[in-house]
Order: structure tokens, then sequence, then C-alpha cells
């Protein structure tokens, strides 16, 4: 992660579930964190969470899989002129969350 091309988004997660409640995107991080194991991923479609939501996100993201970092359009500063890798899209549906 020190070096500045370790930083850049290496899967698409889109979210096709309503992240609403802390638990919601605690639940969404464990799903990404097995999905993308090491990857770095942009995370579309999961709204604008709060702190609390960060928090719960972040921990869960490196619980279930070993997510470091990962980007947010349009909330994270480091995503910011990012591409998206596009061969490497996936869709996070609410059955995970269930």
């Amino acid at each position: 992660m020190h070096i500045t091309e370790n930083r850049a988004a290496t899967v698409l997660i889109n979210c096709e579930a309503e992240l609403k409640r802390d638990m919601d995107y605690d639940l969404f991080g464990w799903a990404v964190g097995e999905a993308c194991e090491l990857k770095v991923p942009a995370l579309t479609g999961i709204g604008r969470p709060t702190t609390s939501q960060l928090v719960k996100m972040n921990s869960a993201l490196n619980t279930g899989g070993q997510v470091r970092m990962y980007h947010i359009p349009g909330v994270t500063s480091a995503h910011a002129g990012g591409g998206f890798p596009g061969q490497n899209a996936r869709t996070i549906h609410h059955h995970h969350q269930e």
C-alpha cells in the first residue's frame, strides 16, 4: 500500500442491497471481504455511510477477507480521478446479507 500503484482499485463491487443500518454495512463488509480477499475494491451503490457505518464496514472487510484499502467514489479522497477495473466487476446482492 506504500506504492501508489498498489492503492488503485483492482475490483469493482456494486451493491444492489439497500444499506440503512450499521449492521447492514457490517454484513456488506463481510460479504465483500470474502469476495475480494486481498484485492482493493471500489464500492458503488452503498450510499453515503456515516462514520459509525464506515467503522463497522472497515472491520468486517478485514475480518471477512483481508481488505486493507477500498475506495468509495464521492466519499473517499483516494479515489479522486481513478478509474474502475471493468473486467473485475462483481455485484453483492441482497441474499448475501440475510
